[in-house]
Parts: structure tokens; sequence; C-alpha cells
């Protein structure tokens, strides 16, 4: 033990990294299971400092993370075994780390959201970052929220709008933390001529998490076992880390400017990073990966709330932000020097290399070598399947319009045909039994995706959403589609319902040509 670690009883409430040096991964289903064991006495980093130091005290590092890394890939990202079990008393892991990839429908096309880094390991990251809590360490899911919901600020200053994320019920949430980076965020706004925060409508941001494979059972002391479900495990010897990954889906305004929000401390006080935001065509850096590329260019990134093409980013990188980040960060000759021999400073760093890896692995070849326009949209979750396949028959015979209707699904390449179907149709067509369906993932997306895009103007200013519901009132439906018609049918008489609603879409195609 030394000042950097100390037993977790006495480090609580800091920033938070468990020491494992023993853990076991079985196949459960279609992914892995990862169980971590520690209590009050287990070696525990409680600032930043215990990283390098750990770091330079670990025995043949170099050697015994390329051993362990083989290893875990060979579970992780390549399916190879039915259990591994890890066993090093020399070689802690650090638990536990929450990271997000967003993946983000911008225009036309969909991108990943990554980060820059300037200090180790250096590249292009997702949102991530430690535990701050107990609470944490058992719940890594609240460190990922957390840590995303801090990262990424979206802004619409040419339609004056600002989107938030929320939580299941539904309702914005602007945490107080964030008061500090939208702050220094309004002193860099003006000059630009952007409103501040106070003078921009709150849209809540259409989001969808990708349900992944993999679980996680957490033992601690003698309380009850934890099991947390639908994550990515990311498990890095490199960085001998243990990292909890989930993946955002976000549907976004194509004038929308991407902030990084994440705060750094420094002797003298709280600062803002400001870290470049790129994005990155998610099947031309697949093809990348693929080939074995590690120079990644963004597309086009944010950098001071500003757009740029990616041709520009070395250029900005060192002109701007190192400048900037060297100041306010404090970094030492040392560390700028090993920043420009590194030679991979355009790569990823190794979570995001194998998070995006993970979700390749899931994609399928479902792809339509053409993109296939729709007229209509029914949306629907919970238990009103079958009734939503009701309507799609039933209004397929009597009307000459490309209906889009499916199941809900998980598959990764499904949620961009989702996508190409909300920004062709004109109308969207809520299903519903129980106003709580309507607040379920799926639907929850498509229907904030339709209405934000009818805000923003990216679809016609006729452009409608409708409420097919029984057995509750109109005003019980989640907003925005409480603002639109609503129309009732009873289970008894359901094919009356139906030519209400058939009524209701003809005088609608009549009314906009």
């Amino acid at each position: 033990m030394n000042k950097f670690i100390q037993p977790f009883y006495l480090v609580e409430n800091h920033f938070l990294e468990i020491l494992i040096t023993n853990f076991l991964l079985k196949r459960v289903g279609k992914g892995w299971e990862l169980t971590v064991s520690f209590n009050f006495d287990t070696p525990s980093i409680w600032n930043r400092d215990g990283k390098n130091i750990l770091h330079k005290n670990i025995p043949n590092f170099e050697k015994k993370s390329k051993i362990y890394q083989k290893e875990l890939d060979a579970c992780l990202l390549y399916n190879k075994g039915e259990k591994y079990r890890f066993n090093d008393p020399k070689f802690p892991f650090r638990y536990a780390s929450g990271g997000v990839l967003p993946i983000i429908r911008f225009g036309e096309n969909d991108y990943y959201c990554l980060f820059y880094r300037e200090v180790f390991p250096i590249g292009w990251n997702i949102a991530n970052g430690g535990c701050d809590t107990r609470a944490e360490l058992l719940n890594p899911l609240a460190t990922i929220e957390r840590e995303f919901f801090e990262e990424l600020i979206i802004i619409d200053p040419k339609n004056k709008k600002r989107y938030v994320f929320s939580e299941d019920v539904g309702k914005p949430v602007d945490r107080p933390e964030f008061a500090v980076a939208r702050q220094f965020w309004d002193e860099k706004f003006r000059p630009l001529g952007y409103p501040d925060f106070r003078d921009l409508q709150e849209l809540e941001i259409p989001l969808k998490w990708l349900a992944g494979p993999d679980s996680l059972v957490i033992k601690f002391g003698k309380e009850p076992e934890r099991r947390i479900l639908g994550i990515f495990l990311n498990i890095n010897a490199e960085d001998f880390g243990i990292e909890i990954d989930r993946i955002a889906i976000i549907n976004l305004d194509d004038d929308v400017i991407l902030c990084d929000g994440e705060l750094y401390r420094n002797p003298f006080g709280t600062v803002l990073v400001n870290a470049p935001v790129g994005l990155f065509q998610v099947d031309r850096l697949n093809h990348q990966i693929e080939k074995g590329i590690t120079e990644f260019i963004p597309d086009i990134f944010f950098f001071n709330a500003q757009l740029y093409k990616g041709e520009d980013f070395k250029n900005i990188l060192f002109k701007e932000f190192l400048p900037y980040i060297r100041k306010i960060c404090k970094l030492n000759h040392t560390e700028v020097k090993q920043f420009r021999k590194y030679k991979k400073k355009y790569n990823l760093c190794p979570v995001t290399q194998r998070i995006i890896q993970r979700y390749m692995s899931l994609q399928k070849a479902r792809r339509s070598s053409r993109r296939k326009k729709f007229d209509i949209f029914i949306c629907y979750g919970g238990g009103d399947e079958k009734v939503a396949k009701k309507v799609h028959e039933f209004l397929q015979k009597e009307l000459n319009k490309e209906i889009f209707f499916s199941k809900e699904s998980h598959d990764p390449a499904f949620i961009s045909i989702i996508n190409q179907a909300l920004e062709s149709a004109h109308l969207l067509i809520a299903v519903a039994t129980n106003p709580q369906n309507l607040l379920r993932p799926y639907p929850k997306y498509e229907y904030l995706c339709f209405f934000n895009d009818i805000l923003c103007e990216r679809k016609p200013e006729n452009a409608r959403l409708i409420s097919f519901i029984s057995g509750f009132e109109p005003r019980y439906l989640p907003k925005p589609l409480c603002l639109y018609e609503a129309i009732k049918f009873s289970p008894q008489n359901f094919e009356k319902g139906l030519k209400n609603l058939l009524q209701y879409i003809r005088d609608y195609w009549r009314e906009v040509g």
C-alpha cells in the first residue's frame, strides 16, 4: 500500500477504481458474463495519479498485457471457448469504468461520435470515465449515463434549440452538476453570436440504447449479488481496465453543433476540456478497421462550437487545441514531447476499437441496395403488436401507400432501416392500448425522431403524428403525441375504429395533395 493505493473503505466517495486480480468470464447465451468480487478492504486507486504509479510497478507489464489481451479478445471479440478464469495477484485490473459509443444519425448518414484524447491512451475515444461513488461501483450503468450526459452537449443555434437527455419516465434531465460546463460554453457562444442556454428551447434527444449481449455479476462483501444485463464488456489489458459499455443510437437535426462538456480540475480551478468531437461515417470506418488502418480522420468534426471538414483536423489540432489544452492542463514538457513523438496519434483508443468491433460483429448483411421510401410509419410498443399488425393489414388493403411496420428488433442493422423509414414518412401512427407502452425505448425513439424533424423543419410543415388508442383518454398520451389528433377505438367494435382512422388518413392526403 502507498498514498495512491488504499483500502476501499478509506477512499470511497473519491475517484474510484477497485483493483481486481481475480475474475471469471463465462459464456451465457450469445454473450459473456463477467463476475467480480470485492469488499471494503480491497485495494483501490483513489486519484488519477495512482494509475500511473500502478502501471510502473506491474512487473513484466508489456509482455503480460499482450498475452492477457490475446486471451481476452479470443473470448469477447471472437467468441472462442466457454470459460476464462483470470488470476494474477501481480497484474491488477482497474474496476470499473463506464462508456458509451454514440451512433448519430446526422443528415442522411450514420456516424460514430468520438472525442479526441491528447494523453495516454492517445487517439479517438468514446465518452467514458471512472466511478465516483460506491453506488456507481455497484451499478456501473449510473457511471455510463453520468459520463455520457456530461460529455456530449448538443445545441441548434440556427433554430434556437438545445437537446437534453431524459430518464425512462420521459422527463428531460438537465443535471445540476452540468451547470458549470454550460456556463463555460455560454462564454464561448457569445463571440459567435449564438444565443445562451436560457434562450434555447429544450428538445428531448431521440435516444435508443442498443441492448448488448453481455452481463455483469457483482459480489460485494456479504451483500446479495447484483446482476446487470444488456451491456458490452470491454476488458483492456493494455490499459489494465475493466469497462462496462453501452451503445446509444441518436437521431439529430443536421443543423446541430456538438460540444465537449468534460471538465478538468487543475490546482487553480475547473476548466473546460473542449476536446474536438469527430463524426466518422459508420460504413467507412468499419471498412478501414477491417483493412487494418490505424489512422482515422473524421468526415466532419466540431471544435469551439464550430463545424469543420475532416481535412482541417490536423491543422486545428496542432494550432488551436493543443496550445489550449497545454495551457489549461499545465502539461509538462515530457508529456508534450511524448505526444509529438507518438506515431499513432490518430488511431482509435483500445476500448474504442473494441466496442466498435463488438458492434460490427453484431451487424448483419441486411442492407438494401436502394433506399425504400415510405408514406406512413406505424409505431407501437409493449403488448400492442397484434393490434398494430391488424392496423397495417387493413391500411395496406385500403390505401395505395407504402406503409412501414415491423416487429421490434435489436439487430443493429435494423436501426438504420428504421431511421430511413422515419425520414421518408409523412405520417406516423402511434398504436396503443396503454400509454405506458409508448414509453418503451423503440416507440419513444420513433415518435421523438419524427416530432423533432417537424420542429426543425426536416419534414414538411404538414407532416403529422396521429394516435390510434383504446382504454385511456388522449390526455394521458406522452408528449409530443398529446399535441396531435387521437382516434379512439373499442375492442368490441374494432372495424369502426379502423374506418375512422382510414377516413382521417384520406382527408389528410387530400389536404396535403
